[in-house]
């Protein structure tokens, strides 16, 4: 009889009300939340848009233990740059982001948060985006070295 009190003893030591049933407060009961939602301008951005110049990547977060981290990659995950968070606004930014420095192109980008559980849940979101901050060149070649051509001599068009 003695073990069994120090049990239930033991298990309502970590509850704030004794006389309350459940879990206690630390159960951590859900995943984190992530969405991202807009440049740093408000304006929208979604899957497959180009974008060029400096940019920010804003969104929302939430958890019910708390946001321990957010970070964001730009290569698929390979390599994380810590984001910022404001965790009574339930927001995170990227910061200023140079698309002029990385090539043009295709990129994965994944946004991580990490919560304050034990252990941490992590919620990921992807995100791609294109870098486009070079202008197309265009090449025309006419038909050189036929006789009955008006001209032979190529045509570079730059927009």
């Amino acid at each position: 009889m003695l073990l069994a009190h120090t049990v239930i003893l033991a298990l309502l030591a970590g509850c704030q009300n004794p006389f309350q049933v459940g879990l206690g407060d630390k159960v951590d009961l859900s995943d984190p939340s992530l969405r991202i939602g807009t440049l740093g301008d408000g304006s929208p951005i979604k899957n497959g848009d180009y974008v060029s110049g400096t940019i920010s990547l804003n969104g929302s977060l939430s958890d019910d233990q708390g946001i321990e981290s957010v970070r964001f990659s730009l290569d698929g995950g390979t390599t994380w740059q810590n984001a910022t968070f404001n965790g009574p606004a339930q927001t995170w930014s990227t910061g200023d982001i140079d698309t002029a420095t990385y090539a043009d192109g295709e990129k994965d980008i994944v946004v991580r948060v990490t919560d304050l559980a034990t252990p941490p849940k992590i919620r990921e979101e992807n995100l791609l985006l294109y870098f486009d901050n070079h202008a197309p060149v265009v090449v025309i070649t006419d038909s050189q070295g036929y006789p009955d051509a008006a001209s032979n001599q190529q045509i570079t068009i730059r927009f």
